[in-house]
């Protein structure tokens, strides 16, 4: 069995997706696979990666199909409707002459253009359609065209988030002690709602004087990224909302677990979400959270969910974790938010769902 992936983003670039289908292609090549390959745009030359080979893709829909032929996949995957030839391959399904999935991921593009929409609808039946959750519009689309879809989740690696530290995160980020830590992973992209977090401890102000807010990021090479991260250090710096506020940006990734591990709240005041894997991982490192009701973390366990995007109510829910006035709060959230990855939530359980599509 030969498994092909195409996205537009992939290791070594660190991020949501990317770590999906860093996990994803480890896992199908481990348990099913002869060979398992990754094309991606974000790819500049060929190499290998834990027995995964990862290639560029041909910028030319010729070029990309021709080299998907010489390759002999049984099976292709389509990894997002971003990716590069996602219009050509839904006009022209047949123009992939083996058995496809695609995996919406939203569907953010296809909905926003109707003709995108309507090919999908006339062309559903030359593929697998793979959502991440029934609280998205990609579900609810398919619903309602009668697309039949698999609701396949995400997932984290447990033996990555049950490995001992190798650093001490406070100690090598020179965060003081003292204080509760307390962590955001997302890049600076509109709606992450970054600044929306200052305007959160303002409310708490008793709180906030002993919070230590870290922010994990990596580099976005667009304009808008910039802007809004210059932005929000500004903010952060003249406001002077809590204790101390860092941006990390494109720490290793050991350190990003390291960070989950060693804090005491993550925050998640994201406005759209698909299925956020940061809540997963969050989840899987024992560490509560406090969220937005975004996609589908109203289904989770391990945290608490605020309705309406109150910034009010998560200021509540963030006071509530931290003081813990509630008997047991935080070790209900834990004990439950862990007892879901391991049931549901993690590869040895996810990646069955995708090879059962294959």
């Amino acid at each position: 069995m030969k498994v092909l992936i195409c996205c537009n983003h992939s290791y070594p670039q660190q991020g949501g997706s990317e770590n999906v289908l860093y996990h994803l292609s480890r896992g199908l090549y481990n348990q099913y696979c002869d060979e398992c390959l990754v094309m991606s745009t974000s790819v500049k030359r060929p190499f290998v990666d834990n027995s995964v080979l990862y290639m560029p893709v041909q910028p030319n829909y010729d070029g990309f199909t021709g080299s998907i032929k010489t390759c002999k996949p049984d099976h292709v995957l389509i990894y997002g409707d971003l990716f590069l030839h996602w219009k050509n391959i839904v006009e022209k399904p047949n123009s992939i002459p083996f058995s496809k999935s695609i995996a919406l991921v939203g569907a953010n593009r296809t909905l926003s253009e109707p003709y995108f929409a309507d090919l999908l609808k006339l062309h559903h039946n030359m593929f697998n359609v793979i959502v991440h959750s029934e609280c998205y519009k990609d579900y609810e689309f398919c619903q309602e065209a009668g697309i039949p879809c698999h609701v396949i989740p995400n997932g984290v690696d447990l033996r990555e988030f049950d490995a001992d530290p190798q650093v001490d995160f406070r100690e090598k980020y020179r965060i003081p002690k003292d204080g509760h830590l307390v962590l955001n992973v997302s890049n600076f992209f509109p709606g992450k709602g970054q600044e929306v977090l200052l305007d959160v401890l303002d409310k708490i102000p008793e709180v906030a004087k002993s919070i230590h807010l870290e922010l994990v990021c990596s580099t976005v090479d667009m304009k808008e990224a910039l802007k809004l991260e210059k932005y929000f250090k500004y903010l952060a710096r003249t406001r002077k909302s809590c204790a101390s506020v860092k941006v990390l940006k494109d720490i290793p990734r050991e350190d990003v677990v390291a960070g989950m591990k060693a804090s005491d709240l993550f925050v998640f005041p994201s406005e759209k979400e698909v299925a956020p894997l940061v809540i997963l991982e969050s989840m899987a490192a024992r560490l509560p959270y406090v969220s937005f009701d975004v996609g589908n973390v109203s289904m989770l366990q391990g945290g608490i969910v605020v309705s309406d995007a109150s910034i009010e109510e998560f200021a509540k829910a963030v006071s509530r974790v931290l003081s813990d006035k509630d008997d047991g709060l935080v070790a209900n959230l834990v004990k439950e938010g862990r007892d879901e990855i391991e049931k549901k939530y993690n590869w040895d359980v996810v990646v069955p769902q995708y090879k059962s599509l294959l």
